[in-house]
C-alpha cells in the first residue's frame, strides 16, 4: 500500500519469535495491512504454524475480535487487542481480514464475554500520538472503560516513547511501553522502552517490575540500575 512507510519481513523470521519464547502476539497495529490482504493472511497461517497465538487480526471482523486464551498453571489468561491508527481500509470486514478496530462498544462487550471465560483479561491497544509521553484524553477515558467491563491488564503501544501508567482497582493500565527492537536511533525517548514483568493469579495483577531497556544498533538490553 503507498502511504509512507511500509514495513515487510522475510517470513523466515518467525522462527527467531519461536526462539525468543513469544507465545501470543498481537496483529493489530497500523502496519499489519502494508502489503495487502495476502501478506497478512500469510503472517497468520506462518504464525498459526509456528504455535504462536495471534489476536486483533482475523480472516473476518468476527474472528479478528475474537479473543485468545492461553491456560499456564492452571491460569486462564485472554488476550484481546485493538487499533485505532489508520488506514481505516486495514479493518476487517465481514468478507475481508484485517485488523481489530478500537470501537468503545464492541470492545466492551468483547471484554465482557471474555471475562466469563478466563480468569484474566489482558487487552493490547495501538492507540495514541507519537513521540508524546503523555497519554491523551482519550486514551485514558478508553482506558476506564475497559477497566470498568472487566480488563485486567492494559497494555498500550504506537507512540514510540514511553508513557505513563494508571491503576484502577483490578485493572493496571500502561498506556506505552515505547520502542523495543526498533532503529529509531534519532533520539533518547525513540531509544527507550519498557518491558513488564507481571505476576497474575485469578484475582489480577498481583506485582509488577518495570524492566527499562536501551536499544543499540536495533536491539534491545536491560538497562543497569
Amino acid at each position: 500500500q503507498d502511504k509512507g512507510f511500509e514495513l515487510r519481513a522475510d517470513p523466515a523470521v518467525v522462527g527467531a519469535l519461536v526462539d525468543s519464547g513469544l507465545d501470543v502476539l498481537s496483529l493489530a497495529n497500523n502496519h499489519t495491512g502494508d502489503y495487502g490482504d495476502l501478506a497478512l493472511t500469510d503472517t497468520m497461517c506462518l504464525l498459526t504454524d509456528a504455535g504462536i497465538v495471534f489476536v486483533g487480526a482475523g480472516h473476518n471482523i468476527t474472528d479478528a475480535h475474537q479473543a485468545r486464551i492461553v491456560q499456564a498453571n492452571g491460569l486462564r489468561v485472554a488476550f484481546l487487542a485493538y487499533n485505532e491508527i489508520g488506514p481505516d481500509y486495514f479493518a476487517a470486514t465481514e468478507a475481508s481480514p484485517g485488523s481489530a478496530v478500537m470501537e468503545p462498544e464492541r470492545m466492551v462487550t468483547d471484554v465482557q464475554a471474555a471475562r466469563q471465560e478466563a480468569d484474566i483479561v489482558v487487552v493490547s491497544c495501538h492507540w495514541g500520538v507519537e513521540y508524546t509521553p503523555y497519554a491523551n484524553t482519550s486514551q485514558q477515558e478508553l482506558a476506564q472503560t475497559l477497566a470498568d467491563a472487566g480488563a485486567t491488564l492494559i497494555i498500550g503501544q504506537h507512540p514510540h516513547v514511553v508513557q505513563g501508567l494508571r491503576y484502577d482497582p483490578g485493572t493496571l493500565t500502561v498506556y506505552s511501553l515505547g520502542n523495543f527492537v526498533f532503529d529509531q536511533a534519532f533520539s533518547e525517548e525513540t531509544s527507550q522502552g519498557l518491558a513488564l514483568r507481571c505476576l497474575l493469579d485469578a484475582s489480577g495483577v498481583k506485582t509488577v517490575e518495570f524492566l527499562p531497556v536501551y536499544i543499540a544498533d536495533c536491539q534491545p538490553g536491560l538497562m543497569s540500575p
